[in-house]
């Protein structure tokens, strides 16, 4: 399943002199919900699987390009909207369950992937002036639930596995590049709508003889959010504004468990990664403002994440749990090689980062002659902020 467009809002190779307000506002909504269930058996062999592949791409923006934009009239205001409308989910249910006299067989697979970009954007534009207050807003909500889910029985043999893997990224942007304002005040934010990752991956089995199983998880969260004012003059008498941030979280659960007559072995892995950045900063600009905020401090990194496996034969049993959970985000504030002077208010510019990882891993089998468990978690915090 596949959703891929753009939508644009734009004010391009234009002059316009306005005594009125000015809105532009793109909206880029999506949802996709996908289900792929396999069920199979037979008197020698049940083989068979589900896979469910879904992706969400495109372009939501609101665009100032090479354009001279002017209000005469009284407390007017100027929107360049790219965080409209309700955000962009993936949902998705894959199953797969068989049966053998001899054999059985089967594997479920979900892969999911979010990664348009929104932008709010001034760009090359010699004049914007006269309106009281002007916003860039870039953002939405992202979310992903993914359950894989295998099982299956046989008189001799029975394997199954389940494969999730859910990735967000994409990049949301409400910048200014090389134009000259002048305004009453200026937001800018590129911190609206949280990122989440709902994942579940499993694997059952039993068998006469050997049963075996793998339930692996990944999601991985890539985005970038970006508030910008580069190579551009500014003159606003109020407040500006610069904010970045958002919150980012993972819950995922990668489980199995299996028994046979002589031999059983399974695995679950799970594995998290948030990475990506989330910046607000002034470049080779020249400003003049009442008061300056540059701020990217919203909201909060968050994983939590279970491997759980079960084991039992009539001889051997082994069975493994692994969870890998990496926070490894970067939050900048700053200024560069700009010149910034300040009406009565003051100026402040702020980074901070909260991280947090919740993890459990564990094992347990039993065997009429041996037994082999292993679980282990790897958690790591990485986070840069400056």
């Amino acid at each position: 399943n596949l959703v891929a467009a753009a939508r644009s809002a734009s004010l391009t190779n234009g002059a316009v002199e306005l005594s009125g307000s000015a809105d532009l506002r793109s909206s880029l909504d999506g949802e996709i919900w996908g289900i792929g269930i396999d069920a199979a058996g037979g008197n020698t062999a049940g083989v068979g699987g589900s896979i469910v592949v879904n992706v969400i791409d495109g372009e939501d923006k609101a665009l100032i390009d090479n354009s001279r934009l002017v209000t005469t009239g009284f407390g007017k205001t100027l929107d360049l909207d790219a965080s409209a409308g309700n955000g962009l989910t993936i949902a998705s249910l894959t199953g797969s369950v068989k049966g053998g006299g001899t054999a059985a067989v089967g594997g479920a697979i979900s892969v999911n992937r979010i990664g348009a970009d929104r932008i709010a954007l001034i760009r090359n534009s010699r004049e914007v002036s006269g309106f009281s207050h002007a916003s860039l807003a870039s953002g939405a909500k992202q979310n992903i639930y993914a359950i894989a889910l295998a099982g299956g029985g046989a008189g001799t043999v029975a394997v199954n596995g389940s494969f999730s893997s859910n990735v967000l990224q994409g990049t949301e942007r409400a910048a200014i590049e090389g134009s000259t304002l002048n305004l009453g005040a200026l937001d800018l934010s590129a911190a609206l709508g949280d990122r989440t990752i709902w994942s579940l991956a499993g694997a059952f089995g039993g068998a006469g003889t050997t049963a075996v199983g793998i339930a692996d998880t990944n999601n991985i969260i890539l985005s970038k959010r970006l508030a910008e004012v580069i190579d551009s003059d500014l003159t606003v008498g109020g407040a500006l504004t610069l904010a970045s941030g958002g919150s980012s979280k993972i819950r995922s659960m990668a489980v199995g468990a299996g028994g046979a007559g002589t031999a059983a072995v399974g695995g679950s892995l799970a594995i998290n990664v948030v990475e990506g950045e989330e910046r607000a900063e002034i470049k080779g600009s020249d400003v003049e403002a009442g008061s300056l905020l540059i701020e990217v401090s919203r909201g909060e990194t968050d994983i939590k994440t279970l491997a759980g496996n079960a084991q039992g034969a009539g001889t051997a049993a082994v069975g493994a749990a692994i969870a890998v959970s990496t926070i490894n985000q970067k939050r900048i504030a700053r200024i560069i090689d700009s010149t910034i002077e300040l009406g009565t208010g003051n100026g402040r510019v702020e980074a901070a980062t909260a991280g947090h990882i919740l993890t459990l891993a564990v094992a347990g089998v039993g065997g009429g002659s041996a037994g082999v468990a292993f679980s282990n978690t790897s958690n790591n915090i990485a986070a840069q902020t400056r």
